[in-house]
């Protein structure tokens, strides 16, 4: 099933290639393997839910939990060609203690995932 909102544990990757902040493209997998795929138009406060990207993904389940992993083909991301950042973030949800986590820190309450990205720690090849 795609687009289902994930309200158990999920992972999530925002991108924003053009580090303009809005629009950006989010990316979400449930535990259950279920897809989610938006444009963020206005940075949590506008999201286009019917955006449709052609992407993979495969979930595996274990004794100490779940991985996934993701397939994001370029052509799905609007970017810059030769641009030496793009804005990123990563967020996994634990739903069983109503926990959000975030590789770039979000202040809590916020729903501005874009807002806080953060470029690529490798730059210029470094």
């Amino acid at each position: 099933r795609r687009h289902d909102q994930v309200h158990a544990h999920g992972f999530y990757v925002m991108v924003d290639g053009y580090r303009d902040r809005p629009p950006a493209f989010g990316f979400g997998v449930g535990a259950a393997g279920v897809q989610r795929d938006w444009r963020i138009l206005g940075d949590g406060q506008q999201d286009d839910l019917g955006w449709d990207a052609v992407w993979e993904s495969a979930v595996s389940l274990g004794s100490e939990g779940w991985t996934v992993e993701m397939r994001i083909p370029l052509s799905q991301v609007r970017f810059v060609a030769g641009a030496d950042a793009w804005g990123l973030n990563f967020a996994r949800r634990l739903a069983r203690r109503n926990e959000w986590a975030h590789w770039a820190p979000i202040p809590q309450g916020s729903q501005y995932f874009v807002l806080y990205t953060r470029p690529p720690c490798m730059r210029h090849g470094r």
